[in-house]
C-alpha cells in the first residue's frame, strides 16, 4: 500500500515537471522570456545605446507594465523608474547621457524567496526580456554589459 502511494506521487511529480518544462520551452520559443541562469536577478544590466527620447522610454515601460502585469512608476524627466511584481522590486535608471550614447541600468533591488528560489521568477524574467527588447527596438546595435551585484540574502526555506 505504501509503495503504491509512493509510486503515484512519483508519477504525479514527473508529470508536473514535464508540463512545467514544456511551458518554459514554449515561453522561450515565443520570445516572452529568455533562457537565463537561475540567479539572473543578481546581475545588473547596463544598456549602452544611441540617444533615445525619454518620453518613448516612459511610454514603452507603461506598455510593458500592462503586458507583463507588473507595476511601474517613476520620473520621465529623471529617467528613474521602479518596476515591481509579486514580492520583488527592480529599478531602471538612466546612469549616463554622453550626447551620442545613453546608458540605462536595470537591476533587481529586492525579491522574496521560497524554498531558496525567487517567488515570481517567471514574471521577473518576462520584465527583463521585455526591457531588453524595448532597448533593442530603439537601437538594434546596442550593447548590454552585465554586472554581478553584491547581494546578501538569507534564503527562507518555509
Amino acid at each position: 500500500m505504501v509503495w503504491a502511494i509512493v509510486g503515484v506521487v512519483v508519477v504525479i511529480l514527473a508529470v508536473v515537471i514535464v508540463l512545467a518544462n514544456q511551458k518554459h520551452k514554449k515561453l522561450v520559443a515565443s520570445g516572452e522570456i529568455a533562457e537565463r541562469k537561475p540567479d539572473f536577478m543578481k546581475e545588473a544590466e547596463d544598456f549602452h545605446l544611441k540617444a533615445v527620447d525619454p518620453q518613448q522610454v516612459a511610454e514603452q515601460l507603461k506598455q510593458i507594465a500592462q503586458n507583463t502585469g507588473v507595476g511601474c512608476k517613476g520620473s520621465i524627466s529623471q529617467q528613474d523608474f521602479e518596476i515591481s511584481g509579486v514580492g520583488w522590486v527592480a529599478a531602471l535608471k538612466k546612469i549616463e547621457d554622453a550626447g551620442e550614447e545613453t546608458v540605462y541600468r536595470f537591476q533587481f533591488l529586492k525579491w522574496n524567496t521560497r524554498n531558496g528560489m525567487p517567488e515570481d521568477a517567471l514574471r521577473m524574467n518576462k520584465a527583463v526580456t521585455a526591457i531588453e527588447k524595448m532597448f533593442a527596438s530603439f537601437d538594434p546595435g546596442m550593447r548590454i554589459e552585465k554586472r554581478q551585484m553584491d547581494v546578501h540574502w538569507r534564503p527562507r526555506l518555509f
